[in-house]
């Protein structure tokens, strides 16, 4: 069982002792466009103080940011007022640092680039453009959108604060105009908005048209890219931290009949589920679960049936209880309402109900909670606390507490090993006292006990938090 970080939390770490980025590319002027790379049938969170949360949607249909309470799903306000800080098409969004909110803006049916905005996260404020449509690296079509800021802290081998800080941008690019922007992933620095460069699928001789994007149980960047035909497409895999293309990890196939995917997020079981559309009249549309480590198919999702009105959902996430919450978009009577899955059942409830009883969404598409993990998109409870230093891995936290410090935990067979990988702070090899393991630069490994129900060697935690500390990120 491989386990990946992106960050150790102090602060938890102390509570529960649990172990928890090429220059510009210059840009041709767009053309004015409607309702860029959506389905057809589309037009095209203030984080909360725990133990509370909300839920926080954007929504194309009047261009707001809608909040909702994240245990009754009821209509609390608009974070972000119509239009503000000129706001025409949301799409990816996140909370970063200070809590602000991180919001992608499509500039849909404007003669401009995309942009990524910013807000203050508990007024809804504007806080200026992280990437201004006037950026000659601006993004075309913005769709996906995640932070990854780490901090390696004082240390005393880094200077304190010096980590990673970088904004990924999914850029579904001029799709169908021959000649126009190409699709791109695009990397910017999460304070200036100063451009990073692509990182380029060498060798991939697909269509390249990004949707969305996320970082995965084992650290690596996965982007869901659309064909420009209705059938196909790919989860692509990236190593962030050089850059290289790591090749197809889902291509679509007759038997996971995976087409035009966008919204992508790995579950607390550590497998991904994808939003997939329908190729024709005579499919529908649904979620595609994929398993976390071979990306191998192993089921769906119905989100509407064939010959009835559809019901599609552009993005998807994992929430409180480990729940998956879906935004549905379609010409039915469904439209507007937020369902919340058990993805072992696939059984739903409405969470949010849809526009036609009284619901406030009218095209909801991308969404997040105020406990969402920005580079992981996983749950972190408020328990746990929200700001950007206390996200855990959602994915991962559930196995990790498991390794808590004196936690029973099951080993079945006796030789089983489990692996934690993280960036480690020191490169010296160090071997812990048996039966705890070992620990390299990017690596902890622990055996597990012979015993089933036995306890993790609590010096083999202790020596992780005293050796390690934040450089775990």
């Amino acid at each position: 069982m491989t386990i990946r970080f992106s960050r150790l939390l102090e602060r938890a770490a102390r509570a529960a002792r649990s172990l928890l980025r090429r220059g510009p590319d210059p840009r041709r002027r767009p053309l004015t466009r409607a309702n860029l790379g959506v389905e057809a049938l589309e037009v095209r969170a203030l984080p909360s103080v725990a133990p509370h949360d909300f839920l926080y949607v954007g929504d194309l249909g009047d261009n707001t940011v809608k909040q909702f309470d994240a245990t009754t799903g009821a209509y609390t306000r608009n974070l972000v007022s119509s239009g503000s800080n000129g706001l025409a098409g949301p799409t990816g969004m996140v909370f970063g640092r200070n809590d602000q909110l991180y919001l992608n803006n499509q500039n849909v049916n404007l003669p401009l680039n995309g942009e990524v905005l910013r807000y203050n996260g508990h007024t809804g404020a504007p806080q200026g453009k992280l990437v201004a449509a006037t950026d000659p690296a601006a993004p075309f079509a913005p769709r996906g959108l995640v932070l990854r800021q780490t901090d390696h802290g004082d240390d005393g081998q880094h200077p304190p604060h010096h980590g990673d800080n970088t904004a990924y941008v999914a850029d579904l690019g001029d799709l169908g105009n021959p000649g126009g922007a190409p699709g791109r992933l695009a990397r910017y620095d999460a304070a200036s908005g100063k451009s990073l460069g692509d990182l380029t699928p060498t060798g991939f001789t697909g269509e390249f048209n990004p949707r969305s994007v996320v970082f995965g149980p084992d650290g690596k960047l996965y982007v869901s890219v659309r064909n420009l035909a209705p059938t196909g497409g790919h989860i692509l895999r990236f190593d962030a931290d050089t850059g290289k293309f790591l090749g197809d990890f889902v291509d679509s196939n007759a038997t996971n009949d995976l087409n035009r995917p966008e919204g992508i997020a790995f579950g607390p079981d550590g497998n991904l589920y994808v939003t997939s559309f329908r190729a024709n009249a005579g499919d529908n549309d649904k979620i595609l679960e994929f398993s976390g480590r071979t990306g191998a198919y192993l089921g769906k999702i119905d989100l509407d049936q064939v010959g009835q009105p559809r019901a599609f959902g552009q993005a998807l996430l994992f929430g409180p209880g480990g729940k998956l919450f879906v935004p549905i978009s379609g010409n039915g009577p469904d439209t507007g309402e937020v369902r919340r899955y058990d993805v072992t059942t696939k059984a739903f409830d409405v969470f949010v109900p849809p526009n036609a009883t009284g619901g406030a969404l009218l095209t909801p598409l991308y969404l997040t909670f105020g406990n969402t993990n920005s580079a992981t998109l996983g749950y972190v409870s408020p328990e746990q606390g929200h700001d950007e230093d206390a996200q855990l891995n959602g994915a991962n936290s559930n196995v990790v507490s498991a390794l808590s410090r004196g936690t029973s935990v099951p080993a079945s067979p006796a030789t089983q090993l489990v692996t934690l990988q993280a960036n480690a702070v020191s490169s010296t090899s160090t071997t812990v006292p048996p039966p705890a393991g070992t620990i390299t630069s990017s690596t902890v490994t622990v055996a597990a006990p012979s015993t089933p129900g036995a306890t993790v060697a609590k010096d083999m935690l202790d020596h992780v938090f005293a050796n390690f500390g934040d450089g775990l990120v």
